[in-house]
């Protein structure tokens, strides 16, 4: 009898504290690798979510730059007009024609970039918010690009219409503009010589010769968990000036 009762209660018997504490430091450790395993994926689509956002912001900035600077120069019915009805000189515009103009700035926010051309009413003809002429009559179309810091310490690029800024593109921290123009003797290419506006302006004659715009973009590189910039560039034609020989 006493042997029945003796392996009664052997059996019953629960965990030592030992075994708990073995068990405990185990699921600690499979969780803090499940946890770090989470953190990691996090981290991984957080830093893609920023490249892809990156990227779109580079290619958004450049696109709406390009296809502004292609139209400068532009003006409508060439048998009826001429570019001093739409682009004449005053105003900052050295000579008649004049497509681009700009300041220099070798320090953040950088540069300034205006560029004009002509439009007819609702032709197919936009500015660098994506609009066209719908006043009723032939009009010139003036946008200016810089890189403008708000309230809140976050830098764009900002358009102007004429009337006033358009926030467009976040984290571009620096904007630098050089031109392309022909200073030499005809080699088959519209640019033989890149100038800065500074340049540009101490001899004025050059604005009238410019037929390409250097553009160089440098943003937040939000992906690097180091920080710092990133740094694109692009040329663009002026496809009433270049042609096809860019």
């Amino acid at each position: 009898m006493k042997n029945t009762m003796r392996v009664g209660c052997r059996s019953q018997r629960g965990f030592t504290l030992v075994e708990l504490m073995i068990t405990t430091t185990i699921a600690v450790f499979l969780l803090g690798g499940l946890l770090t395993t989470l953190q990691g994926t996090r981290q991984a689509y957080t830093q893609q979510y920023e490249l892809s956002q990156l990227q779109d912001n580079q290619r958004l900035a450049m696109t709406l730059i390009a296809d502004v600077v292609e139209s400068g120069g532009y003006f409508p019915n060439p048998a009826a007009n001429n570019v001093g009805t739409f682009m004449p000189s005053g105003g900052g515009w050295t000579t008649a024609g004049q497509a681009v103009m700009g300041t220099s700035n070798t320090a953040a926010p950088g540069d300034t970039l205006t560029v004009r051309y002509g439009a007819a009413d609702a032709d197919n003809v936009f500015n660098c918010i994506g609009a066209t002429n719908t006043s009723g009559a032939a009009a010139t179309m003036v946008n200016t690009f810089k890189v403008v810091v708000d309230a809140t310490g976050t830098s764009w690029l900002v358009c102007n219409d004429g009337v006033q800024d358009y926030q467009l593109v976040k984290d571009v921290t620096n904007m630098q503009i050089v031109y392309g123009v022909h200073l030499g003797p005809s080699t088959g290419s519209c640019t033989d010589t890149y100038q800065t506006s500074a340049q540009m302006v101490a001899t004025p004659a050059n604005w009238a010769l410019v037929c390409s715009v250097k553009v160089s973009l440098t943003f937040n590189n939000k992906v690097s968990l180091a920080g710092g910039t990133l740094t694109i560039q692009r040329t663009v034609a002026i496809m009433n000036t270049a042609g096809a020989n860019t």
